[in-house]
């Protein structure tokens, strides 16, 4: 793909708004999944309430620059975790779990994932969904510039612990400016719209849970209590039942 000339500029008025997406996908290790997963697929419903938000946990999650992910839990939890933790939003609105990763060559990179799922829903709008953390690795990934070929991009602004506070809109440009990509950005819609690809990357705002995996797996496997309000209490059960992250016993 040709780059684009670095040109950010930011619109005094409204701007037309892009076609919003009708598919957007989550996709990761859950390892396990948590309720900040849980609240960033609220915003994100909130912010787009017709579109159908699909769970994507990964076989092989790819990692960023080869340091590819080896999920502690298998393929399996992860999934019955998932379908857990996210039954109530399934119910509420248009959200479905898919095992399709585990269908794909190994390690899980994006642009297969997307790629397959472009293939299922053909003529859908696709966006892929992502914490701000992932949005500032983003150019590292695995063929950035043709993931922004197939979907646009759903930021939610949520910072992870020890990590230098950087404002969302400017965390937005400067991933366009790593990228070489030109566009422009409106305040109103919290939405940056790139010049080529045509492809809008939105900023969705709102409070949700500063959980971790990596830090519930340390704090399960020293038999420590959870911050609150980390793990829905029917995934701890399911943990502990069946002896995940070294968690075993009474809660």
């Amino acid at each position: 793909m040709k780059l684009g000339r670095l040109a950010i500029v930011n619109s005094p008025i409204k701007m037309p708004s892009p076609n919003p997406p009708e598919v957007i996908v989550y996709s990761g290790s859950f390892d396990p999944p948590h309720q900040g997963h849980i609240d960033c697929v609220d915003l994100v419903h909130a912010r787009f309430p017709s579109a159908l938000i699909l769970i994507v946990p990964g076989l092989k999650p790819a990692g960023t620059m080869g340091h590819h992910k080896a999920p502690k839990a298998s393929f399996a939890d992860r999934l019955e975790l998932c379908r857990s933790e996210f039954g109530k939003a399934a119910t509420a609105y248009n959200l479905e779990v898919s095992e399709l990763e585990s269908t794909l060559a190994t390690p899980n990179f994006t642009i297969r994932t997307l790629t397959a799922i472009a293939a299922k829903y053909h003529g859908r709008r696709l966006a892929l969904l992502l914490g701000q953390d992932q949005w500032r690795q983003f150019p590292n990934w695995h063929e950035p510039l043709s993931i922004l070929q197939l979907a646009a991009i759903v930021i939610v602004a949520r910072q992870t612990r020890g990590e230098k506070l950087v404002a969302p809109q400017e965390s937005v440009k400067d991933v366009v400016a790593k990228l070489r990509l030109s566009g422009t950005w409106t305040d109103d819609q919290k939405t940056f719209m790139l010049s080529q690809p045509a492809q809008a990357v939105y900023l969705v705002d709102g409070e949700t849970c500063q959980a971790e995996s990596r830090l519930l797996r340390e704090h399960l496997a020293a038999g420590e209590p959870l911050p609150k309000r980390w793990l829905p209490e029917t995934a701890l059960d399911y943990i502990k039942n069946n002896g995940l992250y070294q968690a075993k016993g009474k809660k």
